[in-house]
């Protein structure tokens, strides 16, 4: 039986059936630190049943709480360390002193290491000294393969580096049936009504287009700050064509994908992008950004949508037009985005964080 401790923020839909099912395996006995109890960002509680859990006490100072990480690791007798990001004190302590006091072999298992010109010196500094850091893993575990070249961009080699995306089961996602033509055409975003996430741009398309075509329904499922701003944009004639849903769990998300045809994440930044696996579970195609870190590999490589630049309202309204007039491209796009949701499945992506850690036994 071999002990792996994962170190991570907080408990997320996009990991949590990751260590569960690793840690249903026989061989595999998982234990997880968390930072945090919960993440703002997750609406419904997350379960962390199916594996050992230790969560830092609030409250705490520093040092108590970064003693308690490694203890915790001397406690459980780890054979593996996996330190999924550094964006908060606590992990970015852990990373240096995986870097050079750890005998334990360990992994760094991240969405992206992003170089920008509007960094700052001394930002930039800083992911110098991390990227140092990294090299010293076993082997870094990029998410995605925008992940992997955001981390080659500083130097790692291609050999050091396996991308290893989050998972989660989907099944419930493949319940949608086929729509009939009676029905119109329905567009559905999935996203956090925050700035980033520009729903405003998708309003903008979506009231160009639907002024002259009533068989045009916008659904946005989630909620957030700009909620009463976003319903502000849209003119009275075509109300009744946009649906806030708010939040919606799971099944219920299911139930609008059953009316809808075509799914739109239109963020400036965002990580993996569960969403638009989820979507393409469901067998919708998809228009997204090049600032969501999926799109590449998901969507543009698979030809199962449109991936465009961020912030690009007219190349968005393109691209809705395109799917909407011409049915049989979205059905094409269907059945690719359906075959490429499969072979991200959670067994498919635990067996490959399996093999990982056994390259090392």
């Amino acid at each position: 039986m071999k002990t792996i401790t994962f170190i991570a923020n907080a408990p997320s839909p996009n990991t949590t059936e990751i260590y569960r099912t690793l840690n249903a395996r026989s061989d595999l006995d998982v234990h997880v630190i968390y930072i945090q109890r919960e993440n703002p960002k997750w609406k419904d509680s997350i379960s962390t049943k199916g594996y050992k859990t230790t969560f830092l006490a609030a409250g705490a100072s520093y040092s108590a709480n970064i003693r308690s990480v490694f203890l915790s690791l001397k406690r459980q007798n780890s054979d593996f360390v996996i330190l999924q990001g550094y964006t908060d004190a606590y992990r970015l302590i852990a990373l240096v002193g995986l870097a050079f006091f750890s005998a334990i072999p360990w992994f760094f298992w991240a969405e992206r290491l992003k170089k920008s010109n509007a960094d700052s010196w001394f930002k930039n500094a800083a992911k110098k000294i991390v990227i140092q850091c990294v090299m010293r893993a076993h082997k870094i575990l990029p998410v995605g393969k925008a992940g992997l070249e955001s981390f080659h961009d500083w130097g790692v080699p291609r050999s050091r580096m396996i991308s290893i995306p989050y998972a989660r089961d989907l099944s419930v996602y493949t319940q949608v049936h086929p729509k009939t033509d009676k029905d119109g055409i329905g567009i559905v975003c999935t996203a956090r009504l925050l700035p980033l996430k520009r729903v405003d741009i998708l309003i903008d398309a979506f009231r160009a287009l639907a002024e002259n075509n009533q068989s045009l329904t916008l659904h946005l499922i989630g909620d957030g700050p700009l909620r009463d701003a976003l319903r502000k944009k849209i003119p009275a004639e075509i109300e009744a064509q946009v649906i806030f849903h708010g939040y919606l769990n799971p099944k219920e998300q299911v139930d609008v994908y059953n009316l809808s045809d075509i799914f739109v994440l239109p963020s400036e930044h965002d990580g993996w992008g569960m969403v638009v696996l989820e979507a393409m579970a469901a067998g919708l195609p998809v228009i997204t950004t090049e600032g969501v870190i999926s799109s590449y590999e998901l969507v543009r490589d698979t030809r199962a949508g449109y991936v465009i630049p961020t912030s690009d309202e007219v190349r968005l309204r393109k691209n809705l037009t395109t799917l909407i007039e011409d049915k049989q491209l979205r059905e094409e796009m269907a059945n690719r985005a359906r075959d490429t949701a499969g072979q991200y499945s959670l067994k498919n992506v635990v067996d490959q964080l399996n093999s990982v850690l056994t390259e090392i036994e």
